[in-house]
């Protein structure tokens, strides 16, 4: 067990996916209002909810397990992860100001 993460929780739906260069990535999130304002911004931009989306989609995972998983598999089902810190805004494009 990691000492000094004790039951941080972390979210993610199989309704977000981040695209990057011809790679999906699954953000997880840390706090559950980021990722229910990124569902709704993800689908406000593509001008349709999600049809793979189903209320209460939201899956809750343990970091440490995620990082104990990322630790121990080299073929981890964690290695397209991308950790979303809170406050941050996925559906903002960084090249634009």
């Amino acid at each position: 067990m990691l000492r000094g993460l004790l039951n941080i929780f972390n979210l993610q739906s199989r309704s977000l996916i981040l695209r990057s260069q011809n790679k999906r990535y699954r953000p997880v999130f840390f706090r559950k209002e980021d990722l229910e304002n990124s569902l709704f911004r993800a689908s406000r931009l593509q001008k349709k909810l999600n049809p793979a989306f189903r209320e209460g989609d939201i899956q809750v995972a343990v970091l440490e397990d995620i990082i104990q998983g990322m630790k121990d598999n080299n073929t981890s089902m964690w290695d397209d992860v991308v950790f979303i810190p809170p406050g941050f805004d996925v559906s903002t494009d960084p090249l634009k100001k």
